[in-house]
């Protein structure tokens, strides 16, 4: 039997971030304008900061959870963001404004065909349950499922079975 580090992955997983896409390159949402601040004599003397989320390249990645950097570099809470931005006037305008990108869980590759291969020729119950465990919680792909649960079902039989 192998020895994997119990973090090692298994199977593939869907990236931990947000993706919205524009046809623009450049697109900037101004959440809060800028705003001046007038002195006693009413000159201007600085600026209220605003919040401005960019788009580079057509594309806005926001991680899950944590925090994101404005246009200005400065962290907010990527919740208040995500909120906003799902209640943008523009969210879903595939012409002027910008959509989510949901993720499509790829096809089952001949890696992680060959590796539950191999975890059942080496009747390793422990290594197929961590790889059930992992595309569970990640694509959770019907097919790899059920070939990983049948394999893991039969490998216990055999360590189980009585040896004559």
């Amino acid at each position: 039997m192998t020895t994997a580090t119990i973090d090692e992955p298994l199977v593939s997983a869907p990236e931990n971030t947000i993706l919205f896409m524009c046809r623009r390159s450049d697109l900037r949402l101004v959440k809060t304008q800028r705003y001046p601040i007038r002195g006693a004599s009413g000159q201007q003397v600085g600026e209220t900061p605003g919040e401005v989320v960019a788009f580079r390249d057509g594309a806005l990645r926001l991680p899950k959870e944590g925090t994101v950097r404005l246009e200005d570099g400065r962290a907010v809470d990527v919740a208040e963001i995500l909120a906003w931005l799902e209640d943008h006037r523009l969210n879903g305008d595939t012409q002027g404004g910008f959509w989510r990108v949901d993720p499509t869980a790829p096809a089952i590759s001949r890696a992680e065909l060959d590796q539950l291969m191999e975890m059942v020729l080496e009747l390793d119950d422990e290594k197929l349950q961590r790889f059930v465990d992992q595309e569970r919680a990640g694509w959770g792909r019907e097919d790899l499922l059920e070939a990983a649960e049948k394999a893991l079902m039969k490998v216990l039989e055999v360590k189980t079975a009585p040896r004559d």
